[in-house]
């Protein structure tokens, strides 16, 4: 192949080349910042706002916080012993006990769903509330609480057995525990 220019000019379109290859290179890197700038930008934005919606949550908190000055060490460990006081076995039968037998005469068709129990003066109640697939199950359910010798009285409403599957109930358990 014949070079019909001389070596000064090749020298020259060479670096011409290299410096548009350069510019090139330089408009692509540029171009691709500039698009991942704007596809970060919402993010850029939304996590600023959040963390504004934070630091504004963080200081209304704060603020609802009493001030040292108004609440006593002393008050705060009066108040928890009262809350373990009440969950305190008072020489009968625990709270997880309770719960314990209850759970352990429920037959497989009861879901419980809430069990609340009331502490009055002379009995205590506990009241089961859930649902049973079958009004057979139901019947069965009381019928073994009955049997524990735990319970004194086992109430069941009568207008829970109008349904025959899928039955909303409440029980109430009268007892001296």
């Amino acid at each position: 192949m014949f070079n019909l220019l001389p070596e000064p000019y090749k020298k020259k379109m060479r670096r011409e080349y290299i410096i548009r290859l350069c510019v090139v290179a330089l408009c692509f890197s540029f171009g691709i910042f500039l698009i991942a700038s704007v596809f970060l930008l919402p993010s850029y934005f939304l996590s600023s706002i959040k963390e504004r919606e934070l630091m504004s949550r963080l200081s209304n908190e704060k603020a609802s916080l009493p001030s040292d000055a108004t609440v006593r060490p002393e008050t705060v460990v009066q108040k928890t012993n009262a809350d373990l006081a009440l969950l305190k076995n008072n020489g009968s039968v625990s709270f997880v006990g309770l719960v314990s037998k209850v759970l352990a005469r429920k037959p497989v068709g009861i879901k419980i769903e809430g069990l609340t129990i009331s502490q009055n003066t002379p009995t205590h109640q506990i009241s089961i509330s859930g649902t049973a697939r079958l009004r057979e199950d139901l019947v069965t359910f009381k019928k073994s609480l009955e049997d524990e010798p735990l319970f004194v009285k086992v109430e069941l409403p009568v207008s829970s057995l109008a349904k025959s599957s899928d039955i909303n109930f409440t029980v109430t358990v009268t007892g001296n525990f």
